[in-house]
């Protein structure tokens, strides 16, 4: 399932405990995603210090997907504007992978802790329609926020 030299370690009952704002139920595979994603976002559920609501975590899919890997969550902060979810996630190190999408339902933030040495650039971005990855720069934003 990881992809080749990858590795991350998966919740145990006892790190549950140690989790504020999130209870494994919350979760589709709770059992299935790497700790150092469930930690760090239980830390940004803390920093912003409103309800985050998960659209999905571990997923099977065709294509490439970190969600496929157990190292990401798509969801959203109640009451705030995606960018603003974007910028508070951005402030967390270990998420390497942060994106926000304006089309959901529920617009809100993919975050992942996909493996990154830190010589490599995070990966950020947003997506304004389904299908449409763009680069977070200004030009970009302009007629969208």
């Amino acid at each position: 399932m990881i992809p080749h030299g990858y590795k991350y370690s998966t919740m145990d009952p006892e790190d549950w405990e140690n989790v504020d704002y999130f209870k494994p139920e919350e979760f589709k595979h709770p059992d299935w995603l790497d700790k150092n994603l469930i930690f760090t976002l239980d830390q940004l559920r803390a920093y912003v210090g409103r309800p985050f609501f998960i659209h999905c975590d571990f997923e099977f899919r065709k294509n490439f997907s970190w969600h496929s890997h157990g190292f990401a969550i798509d969801g959203h902060f109640e009451g705030m504007h995606p960018y603003d979810q974007y910028e508070a996630a951005c402030r967390f190190d270990e998420f390497n992978g942060v994106g926000f999408y304006l089309w959901w339902a529920h617009p809100g933030i993919h975050v992942d802790t996909r493996p990154n040495d830190k010589t490599q650039q995070d990966s950020r971005w947003f997506s304004p329609e389904k299908g449409v990855y763009l680069p977070v720069t200004a030009e970009n934003l302009r007629g969208y926020l």
